[in-house]
């Protein structure tokens, strides 16, 4: 029998969820290599909001399939990202976030799991990301009230 609500995360997912200077600072050569990082060494904006464009859909789609029998699940995944950030806990927000990859039986991609190294990146990766969870709920709220209707407990996407 599958365990469907079990999560896996690789500790490789939350390395940069640390206070060792030495893991911080390959994490932070990694993210100028992949250009998140400008040359001042500050976060680049546009390829934060790059990331959270090519991430979020994907991942709210399967999320939403994967919760879809479990009362208010996607509702509570939202409100649970979003009292993490109203609180400004942006490493529990990422925390969260790799929890709920390892749940859909995925890996935190590389772009994103770096990007606890910074502060500043990942307060606005996690404000991109809740901008774009916002977006993805208003857009397919109708979706998730029809098929709550029908009785089938998932939209057809």
């Amino acid at each position: 029998m599958k365990k469907y609500y079990m999560s896996f995360v690789d500790f490789s997912e939350i390395s940069n969820v640390t206070a060792d200077e030495e893991q911080l600072k390959k994490s932070r050569d990694r993210m100028a290599e992949l250009g998140l990082l400008t040359e001042k060494g500050n976060p680049s904006l546009s390829q934060i909001n790059s990331i959270v464009l090519s991430v979020s859909s994907p991942f709210f789609d399967k999320l939403r399939k994967r919760l879809s029998r479990r009362s208010g699940g996607f509702q509570q995944v939202h409100d649970t990202f979003q009292k993490l950030n109203n609180r400004k806990e942006y490493l529990g927000f990422y925390l969260y976030l790799s929890i709920l990859y390892g749940f859909l039986e995925w890996q935190v991609p590389e772009r994103v799991a770096v990007l606890p190294a910074v502060p500043e990146a990942i307060k606005a990766f996690v404000g991109d990301f809740m901008s774009a969870f916002d977006h993805y709920m208003e857009n397919n709220s109708s979706e998730s009230e029809e098929a709550e209707e029908n009785g089938t407990g998932e939209a057809d996407i």
